[in-house]
């Protein structure tokens, strides 16, 4: 694997209720819940552990680079969410590039443009 591209993705199941969202992220019938087998997100601690990504990083493994991009108007999954993993991958000392598209909301609502196509295109070309 020569790069990572994360758009707007979940990292943290059970703080996703803390933040702003169109949906309750802890319910069975929710896309998170459905991930662990249609079962209430705070109930199943233990399969949600699984589900973190940055559970699978450590400072002394490779990496590769990673770019990150979250809409700052997403009401499905919190921008936080891409917080999180960013921070995560930077205290691991990991490469790591994080951009906030403002005004974005989750999906291509915001990130059908030419100045996002093209962060990622060049971000491609760069690592692969």
């Amino acid at each position: 694997m020569n790069c990572i591209v994360d758009l707007y993705g979940p990292t943290i199941f059970s703080l996703m209720n803390y933040y702003a969202s169109a949906q309750n992220h802890y319910d069975p019938q929710s896309p998170e819940g459905f991930e662990i087998g249609q079962k209430n997100v705070l109930e199943h601690p233990e399969l949600v552990e699984a589900t973190i990504p940055m559970r699978y990083f450590s400072a002394d493994q490779d990496t590769p680079p990673l770019l990150i991009m979250h809409g700052s108007r997403d009401m499905l999954v919190p921008f936080s969410q891409s917080v999180f993993l960013y921070q995560s991958m930077k205290s691991l000392g990991k490469d790591v590039t994080f951009y906030k598209i403002n005004d974005a909301n989750h999906g291509f609502l915001g990130f059908n443009n030419d100045t996002v196509l093209n962060i990622v295109a060049e971000f491609l070309k760069a690592h692969i």
